[in-house]
């Protein structure tokens, strides 16, 4: 299944979306079904229920293939994606962003290699939906980057796992762009080399400052589940800034597997149904290229995941 939230005006409804590329309003097919219950209000219910998750596929799979009757009976669920606008699929309470996940990048952006996987926590007041607006933040406008990340939903509570067992816990996988603002990164490498851990340790904190913006963690544009994405190391990732290829990669080239690093962070934190994990960034982002490449009003960034789609957001200057 490939999960989103449509807007309905008053919080957003699931979705599906099917092979014809319409969305199936999942609460009006259920309704439409005639199914007892209440239907599912989100994603995340859809992932950590299994009765829920399994009465959402047998209405994609009558809507796709329950013939002419059925098709006409779910008629009125069904909506052009021109005709909807994506929210973020789940809304997560926390958000953990790994790093150290991609040999080049680390090599590009002259940091030594990691014994493991690094992280930070990115705020929920960052998230932003498919086609909204990135804007450029008054206090830190000049040197915004983008970052393609392949990051897990969560389905059930996850916390002291062992990595045989971690992917079991995982419910369906999206795209997350990191986008940072980059004006401290030449700071934190110049007090690197000159020894100083103190300055070094200020700017890395900053750092993680320029990530937690407004609308800086674009996600989705769907949460593929499982079933379709059985291996995560066999996705491909790209980021294309205007229609050019900036940065591409496929997963089995991660550093640490996946189901090592949701093992590890499992120690500290208690993932919950709808949390999100991402799992880094490939080479290829703006603040490492010569000459560097920024964001800029009226860009249009497009982070793609095989089996995801592509998340699209245009930049904006802050009103």
């Amino acid at each position: 299944m490939k999960l989103a939230m449509i807007d309905s005006g008053d919080g957003g409804r699931p979705a599906a979306l099917l092979r014809s590329g319409m969305f199936l309003d999942i609460p009006a097919a259920w309704r439409a079904a005639g199914l007892a219950g209440s239907a599912p209000t989100s994603v995340t219910q859809i992932l950590s229920h299994e009765p829920v998750g399994s009465a959402v596929r047998d209405l994609i799979a009558r809507s796709q293939d329950g013939g002419p009757d059925c098709a006409a009976s779910m008629n009125s669920a069904l909506f052009a994606e021109s005709a909807v606008r994506l929210m973020p699929p789940v809304e997560p309470q926390f958000i953990l962003c790994t790093g150290g996940a991609y040999q080049d990048h680390i090599r590009e952006m002259g940091a030594a290699a990691p014994k493991a996987p690094g992280s930070f926590i990115k705020t929920v007041h960052a998230l932003s939906g498919p086609r909204d607006p990135i804007v450029l933040p008054p206090a830190a406008p000049t040197m915004v980057d983008y970052e393609c990340e392949l990051a897990c939903v969560f389905s059930r509570t996850c916390y002291n796992v062992e990595p045989d067992d971690a992917l079991a816990y995982v419910g369906g996988y999206t795209m997350v762009n990191d986008v940072s603002a980059r004006d401290d990164v030449a700071g934190y490498f110049a007090a690197v080399a000159d020894q100083d851990p103190k300055r070094a340790g200020e700017a890395w904190d900053r750092i993680l400052y320029g990530k937690q913006f407004p609308s800086f963690c674009p996600i989705g544009p769907v949460v593929t589940t499982v079933d379709e994405i059985p291996d995560p190391h066999d996705v491909t990732v790209r980021t294309l800034l205007n229609g050019e290829v900036m940065q591409s990669a496929h997963t089995s080239e991660l550093v640490f597997r996946i189901a090592d690093t949701i093992s590890r962070f499992s120690r500290w934190y208690r993932f919950a149904p709808g949390d999100v994990m991402t799992t880094g960034s490939p080479a290829g982002v703006g603040v490492a290229r010569q000459p560097q490449i920024f964001l800029h009003e009226g860009d249009v960034v497009e982070v793609e995941g095989s089996g995801i789609g592509s998340l699209i957001n245009k930049v904006t200057a802050s009103a």
